[in-house]
């Protein structure tokens, strides 16, 4: 009997060979060649980002009065920078803005209000004190009130535009009242203006809009000096604008826009 031991052993080995196969690599067969799982594709959203647009933190007249806001476009090829601002109605069918968001226009200067745009011209340009008047036929917006409260004011909004239209005020703190020198747009001359002053930041397409109060008038013509102090926010005043204002809203004769503005 002794010589049967190896045969069963070696039929011992294949056995348990076979019961492997059937336990793990049959299996396998079954279900077919694995492949790797494909991951999800995550493409991002091509959706704008949503807007701020104003809340009930903001006083009833500031919403209102930010329909009278506008954006401010133009061609100038010229130059190396394009023209670009905000401005406000002050009267029927005319804008108030800052000089160095049209110097140097030549063609297609536009306003955009409520997403509609309109053309416009400049009849009055003042790059000494920063301020010109658009002339815009058609434009419905209601003009805003000057309001020379802001002399002893402690608070005040800084409307801002996305896309032409009004989103979230930034509220500021007023600091002082002030006579500053002041240097034109093109850095030639100082001139002695009475401005407002607060501490924030005012992004370059904001200046020209109001500066306005809890009652949705305007304290003042928001700007960027080339001089002025860094972190400040100035607002020439109205006792500043109303000789100007009032000329410009009588004349309909377009009025040169300057040359270029230095390239910073």
């Amino acid at each position: 009997m002794r010589p049967a031991l190896p045969y069963l052993i070696v039929a011992t080995f294949i056995a348990a060979g076979l019961f492997a196969w059937a336990a793990v690599i049959a299996p396998a067969e079954a279900e077919g060649p694995r492949t790797a799982s494909a991951s999800p594709t995550v493409t991002p959203s091509s959706a704008p980002l949503p807007r701020t647009a104003p809340d009930s933190r903001t006083p009833a007249a500031v919403r209102r009065a930010l329909a009278s806001v506008v954006r401010i476009t133009g061609s100038a090829p010229q130059c190396a920078r394009q023209p670009e601002g905000t401005g406000f109605v002050y009267a029927p069918e005319h804008v108030l803005t800052v000089a160095r968001a049209v110097a140097g226009v030549r063609r297609q200067l536009r306003v955009t209000s409520a997403g509609r745009e309109y053309p416009a011209t400049v009849v009055r340009f003042d790059p000494v004190r920063d301020v010109a008047v658009l002339r815009v036929r058609g434009l419905p917006a209601k003009p805003l009130r000057f309001d020379p409260a802001g002399r002893t004011a402690t608070r005040a909004f800084i409307p801002a535009l996305q896309d032409g239209e009004p989103t979230q005020p930034d509220p500021v703190q007023l600091r002082t009242r002030r006579i500053a020198a002041l240097s034109d747009i093109y850095d030639k001359q100082d001139t002695r203006r009475e401005v407002l002053t607060a501490t924030a930041r005012l992004a370059p397409t904001t200046q020209g809009a109001p500066l306005l109060s809890d009652r949705g008038q305007v304290y003042g013509l928001l700007f960027i000096p080339t001089s002025g102090r860094p972190r400040t926010v100035y607002a020439t005043t109205p006792a500043q604008l109303t000789a100007l204002t009032e000329y410009a809203r009588r004349t309909t004769r377009p009025a040169p826009t300057g040359p270029c503005l230095p390239t910073p």
